[in-house]
């Protein structure tokens, strides 16, 4: 196959039956707008797949890259919201910004991971059902990675999932793995690295898969945002070590945020919030506000009455963002690519992993309004947010808007939120606001799925009570021995040295519920198993009780689009929105709540009072409120070793994680000549094979040194 670069190049190879098309689509390191899904044409140019090629491949390159500066090595500043070579020059036009990661304008330039040279990377797209191989080229110089299809569910595929030492080994610095990737679902999806903390360095970027018999949707009425929080300094590993700041005179650690719920947030310093790549960083919120660089905002432009959808992904590593656009309502109408029935809404609330589709209509005043991400926190001395522009063609400059005071409203009647007209919140991460807030919530388990070609069934998998596998999994950081590691069930999860699919039953560092690991106050450190009953219907109950509790965990499921059929909220106060008490349908059996069950033992998987069974929403990561507990049905029909994990980074990281086992039907063979890695031992008993312990191994190399060094009372 002959390959061009900045153009898509299609080969046609005659086989006896058919002719076979593919695409090899070597994306530019220059991606521009195109790279979120705007601005493109239904051609091959740019990285688009047509509808009727079979097999289409892209290549993405990830380096290592600094912010405000040219592939050339120059570097940038910002000033006025325009980016400049030098003092007093001429600015950069958006066309010389192609290769340049903005960021949020802060010098001195932080390090990044990009693919083909941009933050995020560039908008994958491709058809519902097509072969697309993925080529990706490690030219890090000392890191190794993989690429994790975020929410496709990689049926009967499991190698190509891209998670590090669960699916695969990791792709060595000069080394290129090719992924074979397919969708059965349309919908909006993402992609970013699945080892360490190679997130919250930039290693990203947004993915939509259109239906095979639809056209690619208008460029003018799509919208890509991905959202990100932004440090200067601090990746996940850094945090992890210990954060601290100067208080007082002298240096203390950073105690975590809360949400109005008074749910923790975080410790990890929060300097901006993205969109696509660009953002303000904010000294001071409260009036006047301080913007210490004045950077150029990603901008979307619409034609007054024309609707348009724009798709958000929480590509962030830490912080739930509330998702509004400045004196327009919006109509929520997908999750994880999943529709289901509008909800008419002023914003919604999108937490690290999850997507979410929105219609908006123009039909207001033409002018420049602000869209604003804004972080859950409360009690702030600065306001944490993400900023874009909405810009209606044919109004003034955008940069007048820029410089005129930032949209920051401090309460719901800012909002526009009114007694009697109140504003709605798709996916709180709790139940309620204050009633003097004018606030309603809507929680994932009030919305219905929409019947559509590509999901005619709505109905969650059912069976009888007796053949339903119930399992209740707590997400905590329980105590012991003063540490509180990040666990579920109280095991804090450990990377296998050796990826699980290929060792499913033997991994040395396994252990599962059989192996009293986790039970009643035990805390352990091993690769935390659970095996799946092939073709059972599941019940997962998530949770977020016990003297760990504290923080909302966004689940991410690998392998499956779970049903979510029920959440269970705790008691607030109604006057404040603080949290009261624990939700009380589920008993814990010891402080930690490592072993769990229904209060009511009366309560069988059917018999849950409150199950929406008949057309619950599909997603692949959702919210586990603190002090409460999520329901959700899957059936074990995907052979595989499938990760499920707290999308927060550092929980992540730190070992909020398990597998699910699904490895006992199905699982084909691993793809000719699939990469493997392993410890390597030099010393093991001849008896058994195994590896020595290093005490047993001294001992019988004693005699050797005592010979060679002639000590005859080492004999």
């Amino acid at each position: 196959m002959k390959l061009r670069y900045n153009i898509s190049t299609v080969c046609t190879a005659a086989a006896a039956a058919a002719a076979i098309m593919c695409t090899l689509v070597d994306l530019p390191t220059v991606w521009g707008q195109t790279r979120l899904c705007q601005n493109y044409t239904p051609t091959l140019d740019g990285g688009q797949c047509t509808a009727d090629v079979e097999v289409c491949e892209f290549k993405l390159v990830v380096t290592n890259k600094l912010t405000l500066t040219k592939d050339d090595g120059t570097g940038l500043f910002v000033d006025s919201y325009d980016v400049y070579r030098e003092v007093n020059g001429i600015p950069l036009s958006e066309e010389e910004l192609r290769d340049v990661v903005v960021g949020d304008g802060a010098t001195p330039n932080r390090l990044v991971t990009v693919v083909n040279g941009t933050m995020p990377g560039p908008c994958l797209m491709f058809f519902k059902d097509q072969t697309v191989r993925m080529h990706v080229v490690n030219e890090l110089t000392s890191y190794s990675l993989t690429i994790h299809w975020h929410g496709l569910d990689m049926f009967h595929n499991s190698y190509m999932d891209g998670v590090a030492f669960v699916s695969q080994c990791p792709i060595q610095p000069g080394a290129t793995f090719v992924y074979d990737v397919s969708a059965r679902q349309p919908g909006f999806y993402w992609y970013h690295s699945h080892l360490g903390a190679q997130r919250s360095m930039g290693l990203l970027g947004p993915l939509v898969v259109l239906n095979r018999h639809d056209n690619l949707p208008s460029p003018d009425h799509h919208r890509v945002m991905v959202l990100q929080d932004w440090n200067h300094d601090f990746v996940s590993d850094h945090v992890e070590l210990g954060t601290y700041q100067l208080e007082n005179g002298k240096m203390e650690r950073r105690g975590p945020t809360s949400s109005l719920d008074t749910a923790k947030l975080s410790g990890f310093p929060f300097h901006s919030g993205l969109i696509n790549g660009r953002g303000r960083y904010y000294t001071r919120t409260s009036s006047p506000a301080v913007i210490e660089f004045q950077t150029p905002l990603e901008v979307f432009e619409v034609e007054k009455g024309e609707d348009y959808r724009f798709r958000v992904v929480g590509a962030g590593v830490i912080y739930p963002f509330r998702v509004s656009v400045e004196g327009h309502r919006i109509q929520v109408v997908a999750t994880d690519g999943h529709d289901f029935h509008p909800v008419p809404a002023e914003s919604l609330v999108i937490n690290p992993g999850e997507r979410f589709d929105f219609i908006l209509t123009a039909n207001q005043t033409e002018g420049n309004y602000m869209i604003l991400a804004e972080t859950l926190e409360v009690n702030l001395k600065v306001r944490h947010v993400a900023e874009a522009v909405l810009h209606y063609n044919g109004s003034s400059p955008v940069k007048d808007r820029l410089l005129s005071p930032p949209y920051l409203p401090k309460d719901g009647v800012a909002r526009g939120c009114l007694p009697s007209d109140n504003c709605t919140v798709v996916n709180c991460p709790f139940s309620y606001y204050p009633i003097g807030d004018n606030t309603q919530c809507v929680v994932m388990s009030d919305l219905k799925a929409k019947a559509t070609s590509s999901q005619p069934q709505t109905e969650a998998p059912t069976a009888a009570s007796s053949e339903i596998k119930e399992v209740f999994l707590n997400f905590a950081f329980p105590s012991s021995g003063g540490k509180s590691p990040a666990s579920v069930n109280g095991v804090q999860f450990q990377w296998p040295p050796v990826p699980a699919i290929l060792r499913p039953k033997d991994l040395p560092t396994r252990c599962d519920p059989a192996d009293n690991c986790g039970e009643k106050e035990v805390l352990c450190h091993c690769t935390h198993t659970v095996t799946l009953t092939w073709n059972a219907v599941h019940q997962l109950v998530l949770l977020d009780l016990g003297t760990g509790a504290g923080f909302s965990h966004p689940v991410h499921i690998h392998g499956y689009s779970f049903y979510v059929v029920k959440m269970g909220y705790p008691d607030y106060d109604p006057n404040t929105g603080h949290f009261v008490r624990d939700n009380e349908d589920v008993e814990c059996v010891d402080t930690f709540c490592n072993k769990a069950r229904w209060t009511n033992r009366s309560w069988t998987p059917n018999d849950v009072p409150g199950l929406n069974l008949l057309n619950p929403i599909r997603k692949d990561t959702i919210i586990v409120p603190t002090g409460g507990y999520v329901v959700l049905r899957l059936r074990a029909d995907n052979p595989g070793m499938w990760f499920v994990h707290c999308h927060i980074e550092l929980h992540h990281v730190g070992g909020m994680a398990l597998i699910l086992d699904g490895s006992q039907e199905g699982l084909k063979s691993p793809p000719k000549d699939f990469p493997t890695c392993d410890n390597f031992e030099t010393l093991k008993d001849a008896s058994s094979g195994r590896p020595l312990s290093l005490d047993y191994a001294c001992v019988l190399l004693l005699p050797a040194f005592a010979n060679l060094l002639r000590l005859p009372f080492l004999d």
